[in-house]
């Protein structure tokens, strides 16, 4: 079933849909429209709110307004937003997740593996999505394979999001992300979906990423940084965008400033992100060796 029929029978398809692309603020300005639908329907318009307002890391919001007087689904959403928010309570939050009291609910998957999957627990993340149906769950699977580099089992699980729904976007996103993974014999393809996604949409920092990555794949080096510049104006503090505009410097040989105060803001806004962590242990390692090399040189 093409996208164009689905939004004639699913009244939540442009909430859902601009969700899941990284249009985070349409996805909230689009459920504001939505006039007259069916209770299970609001619950759900809301939970992509939610979910939108805690992409825009506005935490606070979504711990003031859920109560327990909320509907059981969005009680997740507050863990989440919590275990955003303060980093000094995600050892409690994670106990609570993993003891959550209904752990078959399909959001509870979702925002429960992805937690893990923030603190590197990928074995868990996997066995909490493990035997789902649900396209998001199964995008969600894909991502942790990429991440072991396993591109032949993303492949499969690929397969299996088609034929539930081959025109999903999910399924679409998760087919270029495959794409990039395989590397420049798939990158052209990859830049068509995510060019396809930005020409029927408002163009998102997701998708200017995944434009990006296609163009690093294709040498297109300039290209890639136009993207990244366009998705830095769009949310001026996204780690991945930074990163991306790092190697991108480098490739046109920027001068050293440039890439450096990327690499500062990464530093000072994202301390504990995997990328940080590894620059950091690099360095350490660097400043072992110079000190080294300059014993040696002494004792000569």
């Amino acid at each position: 079933m093409a996208a164009d029929d689905r939004n004639d029978i699913d009244e939540l398809f442009d909430v859902k849909n601009a969700y899941y692309i990284g249009n985070y603020q349409n996805c909230i300005n689009e459920s504001s429209k939505l006039r007259n639908i069916s209770a299970e329907n609001q619950i759900i318009k809301d939970v992509f709110v939610y979910r939108s307002y805690i992409a825009q890391k506005k935490y606070k919001l979504v711990i003031d307004e859920i109560n327990e007087k909320s509907d059981q689904q969005f009680y997740i959403l507050k863990l989440l937003a919590q275990y955003l928010n303060d980093p000094s309570s995600r050892e409690n939050i994670k106990h609570e997740i993993e003891n959550y009291a209904n752990p078959t609910l399909c959001l509870y998957k979702i925002v429960a593996a992805s937690i893990f999957i923030q603190e590197k627990e990928l074995e868990i993340a996997f066995d909490i999505l493990y035997d789902s149906n649900d396209l998001e769950c199964l995008a969600m699977t894909i991502q942790i394979y990429l991440q072991l580099k396993r591109v032949d089992l993303a492949r499969t699980i690929l397969l299996k999001m088609q034929a539930i729904d081959e025109d999903a976007s999910l399924t679409q996103l998760s087919t270029a992300w495959i794409d990039l993974a395989i590397g420049i014999d798939k990158a052209q393809e990859a830049f068509y979906i995510f060019q396809d996604f930005c020409d029927k949409y408002t163009s998102s920092v997701i998708l200017l990423n995944g434009l990006a990555a296609a163009h690093i794949h294709l040498k297109q080096y300039e290209e890639a940084d136009n993207c990244l510049r366009e998705a830095l104006e769009k949310d001026s503090n996204n780690p991945e965008t930074l990163i991306n505009l790092i190697v991108t410097s480098q490739l046109l040989e920027k001068p050293t400033e440039i890439c450096q105060r990327f690499i500062n803001q990464l530093k000072d806004e994202f301390p504990g992100h995997p990328f940080v962590k590894e620059i950091n242990n690099k360095e350490l390692e660097f400043d072992k060796l110079a000190k080294i090399y300059m014993e040696d040189i002494l004792v000569k």
